[in-house]
This record gives structure tokens, sequence and C-alpha cells, in this order.
């Protein structure tokens, strides 16, 4: 009795093997080791990147405005640069996301944009290197705008909350690492090659340039993300991920799992077999239709404000960082360091001036080394982490067929406020100090009031 009993049970693990599982049994199955741990060190790698390449010309324009012979504008169009480029490219990324699948996308993208980078360190006009960094913007746009997407289409719901925090942490991280580099490396001596100067600020921006080269080559070590391949009918290659997730995490070979369901597979694999630009071009547009019915319209609205809002407040403060204690610095240094006067009069002292002058770039970059170090938790609590977590909510708000694309709208909108907050906040700081605070606290209140109106998404409504 015992015997038969026993076959039973092994005869019904077999059946139950055998029948197809959906994504979130899947990915469930193969469980949390160190093929995470090695997405969680790409997620931070890129988040690094992104950031760096956002916020490098906010501390190399001070210490190059001497060099170069920058303004006021001119700074600001260095900081809007690389803003610029990724949201001109954001909605084109989206595209390439769903048809080429993530990982080309963060491959193509970390890879091209170093390169990018390491010619900008070689230029040494205002015009080249805005150029070069509008280029190098525009490539990066492509794994941010998909690195989440790809980083959550490897979890289950149990974890996927967890690893998008972790990798909100690292944009934080990115902030706080930023400065230290430019700490210890903007004092240093220019370096002469015979007749040709490098100056540290270029050493600056090579440096800046690694976690983008470790973010790309990671991902070439790194499968397409399971969930795209079973969206574009690939279960077979989505089991070999799987196969590959298990092993790497529980070092057994046998994954328990022999089958996936079939999901909803759209044109894309066509598009993705052919290879033909005609095609893609009409694919991108079937991905960005369903964005505008009416069921995601709302959703797409309220998210593009928020994005909007969240980096036009963000992105003005941490520009404009590094000139603003420069200001103050520069203020007390002709004072003697003996006036004790407000941080209006100080900014306005430095901002009032017609010609660009420029401090002890040690003490400047300590000091906003230092702020830095004091306000990290605030700036990833406030600023970095909700702003990547509204791109979190964006992937869970909308289906796989259109997330990456979702996600590209959303924050190309976004970047469009980044540009408008560097070119305005200067302008308000000649203003006064009144007019950039209403601007910071204005977009912040306008963001809280929209919290409210987005839709609740349960964990097994993912798709």
């Amino acid at each position: 009795m015992a015997s038969d009993r026993n076959e039973q049970i092994l005869e019904h693990n077999d059946e139950s093997k055998d029948e197809p599982v959906s994504f979130e049994r899947a990915v469930s199955e193969t469980g949390f080791g160190k093929f995470n741990y090695k997405l969680i060190v790409m997620s931070f790698l890129g988040a690094c990147a992104v950031g760096f390449n956002s916020l490098t010309m906010s501390y190399v324009s001070p210490k190059a405005q001497c060099d170069l012979s920058l303004n006021l504008m001119d700074q600001g169009m260095l900081n809007a640069s690389s803003i610029a480029g990724k949201m001109t490219s954001m909605l084109l990324w989206g595209v390439f996301a769903n048809l080429l699948g993530r990982r080309l996308t963060l491959v193509y993208g970390c890879l091209i944009s170093t390169l990018i980078d390491v010619v900008t360190m070689f230029a040494n006009d205002l015009w080249t290197i805005a150029s070069l960094r509008f280029l190098s913007g525009f490539m990066i746009s492509g794994p941010y705008s998909c690195l989440m997407v790809y980083l959550s289409e490897f979890h289950s719901s149990k974890y996927r909350s967890h690893v998008v925090t972790l990798y909100g942490i690292g944009f934080g991280g990115a902030n706080t690492l930023l400065p230290l580099l430019a700490w210890l490396i903007l004092p240093l001596n220019n370096i002469t090659i015979e007749s040709y100067v490098i100056y540290s600020w270029q050493l600056f921006i090579g440096v800046c340039t690694l976690p983008n080269l470790a973010c790309g080559l990671m991902c070439i070590t790194l499968p397409e993300s399971p969930k795209f391949l079973m969206t574009f009918g690939k279960n077979q290659e989505a089991l070999d991920v799987f196969r590959t997730m298990y092993f790497t995490n529980t070092g057994h070979s046998t994954y328990p799992i022999s089958q996936l369901e079939k999901e909803f597979v759209t044109n894309n694999s066509q598009v993705s077999n052919t290879k033909s630009v005609t095609h893609a071009i009409k694919e991108g547009w079937y991905q960005i239709k369903p964005i505008f019915f009416r069921c995601q319209l709302w959703k797409m609205i309220l998210v593009i404000v928020m994005q909007f809002n969240m980096l036009l407040g963000t992105y003005a403060m941490k520009f404009w960082t590094p000139q603003l204690f420069i200001s103050m610095d520069k203020y007390r240094q002709d004072h003697n360091y003996t006036d004790d006067a407000t941080l209006c009069d100080m900014i306005s002292y430095s901002f009032n001036k017609t010609e660009p002058e420029f401090s002890n770039i040690t003490t400047v970059v300590t000091e906003v080394y230092l702020s830095n170090i004091t306000s990290t938790c605030e700036t990833v609590s406030n600023h970095t982490v909700i702003v990547n977590l509204l791109v979190s909510i964006t992937v869970d708000l909308f289906p796989t067929t259109v997330r990456a694309m979702a996600v590209s709208l959303s924050l190309m909108f976004g970047r469009s406020g980044s540009v408008v907050g560097s070119i305005v906040f200067p302008i308000l700081l000649v203003l006064g100090c009144l007019p950039p605070v209403l601007l910071l606290g204005g977009v912040v209140f306008i963001c809280l009031l929209l919290v409210f109106m987005l839709p609740r998404v349960k964990d097994e409504d993912f798709e």
C-alpha cells in the first residue's frame, strides 16, 4: 500500500512538472542567490553611470571656466547638454528596447556612450564638449530607460520591489561618490605631454566613464530578460534562462519546470527575425499607440507630469550646487571670512558679476563633498529614490508589451523638466532667493497631490 502511494505521488509530481507554468511561478522557482546579486551589482554600476553622465559637467564647469572661458550661460548649456541628449532619444530607445531586447539595448548604449566620453576627455573647446556630451546623453538614455525594466523582469513579486529600491539607492550612492571623486581628482596638477596639456577635469571625465564601461561588459555576460522572451513567444529560450538562474543560485542542474505558459505574442517577433527597418518603425508605432488608449492614457499623463516636476526640481538643484558653493566661497574670500552675510547676499554677490571668477577648487569641492555627505539621507529619500520609484510605478502600471516605451516616454518628458530647471534656476537666482525656493517647493507640492491619484496595482497583476 505504501509503495503504491509513493508511486502515485511520484506520478503526480511528474505530471505537475510537465504542466505549463506562468512567468511568476517559473521565476519564483529559481530562488534568490548569486545570479540576482550579479544583477544588483550591474544595476548599481548602471545607476552610477547614468548619475555620473548627468552630473559630471556640474563639477567640471566650475573648474574649467577659466580654461574654456565659460560664462554663466555657457555652464548652463554644458549642464543641460547631456540631459538634452537623453530627452531626444528616450522614445527611440524605448522602441529599440521592445524590438531588439533589453540586453542588447544595455550593451550598445553603455559601450558606445563610454567611447564618446573617452573622446570627450581630449576635447578642449566649449562646442565640441557640449556636442559630445549631447551624444553621450543620447546613448546612455537607452540603458537608463530599460535598466529597471530589465532588473524587475528577472525577479518575482516577492523581491521585485526590493531590488528596484536598491537600484534607486544606487543613484544616491552615485550622488555621494561623484563629489568624492571630484575632491580627489580636480585639485590635481595638469599633465603635460610634449605640447599637449591634459587638465585635471579631463582626467575626471575619464574616471567617471568607468562604471559605464563596467556595466556594459557585465551585460555581455548576462542573458536576455525571460519575461521579454516569453512575451514574444520564445519560451524555450526563456526556459534556458530560468535553468541558468536556477543552477547559479542553487547549484542544482535539474530545474523543476519543463514547460512555460504561452503568453500573448506581439508582432515584434517578426521584427526581431527580419531586422527590417521599415518593420521596426511600423512596430514602434504599434507600441506607442496602445499607450494613448483610454485605459492607459490617464496613467501616462499622471506619470509624465510627476516626472517633469520631480526632475525639474531635482536636477536644478544638483546642477547648480557646486556653483552655489563657489559663490559662497568667493564672497567669504573677498571679505576675509569676517562678514556674517546671509546666503542670499553671498549668492547675489557672485551671480551679479559680469566676469567669471574662480576660487580655490580644493576648498570648494571639499565643501561640496562634506555638504553632500551630511545631506545624503535627505537627497536619497526626497529626490533620487522618489524619481526612481516613479519609474518603478511606471513599470507596474503598464504591461510588458508597452512597458519600456511607457518608461521612455515618461523619462523623455521628465528630462525636458531637467533642461528647463537647468536654464531657469540661475535666472531665478539672479532675481533673488525666494523665486528658486518657490520653484523647488512648488514642484514637490504638485507631485504630492498627484500621488493620491495614482491607481493601486497588486503584485499578481504584474504582466
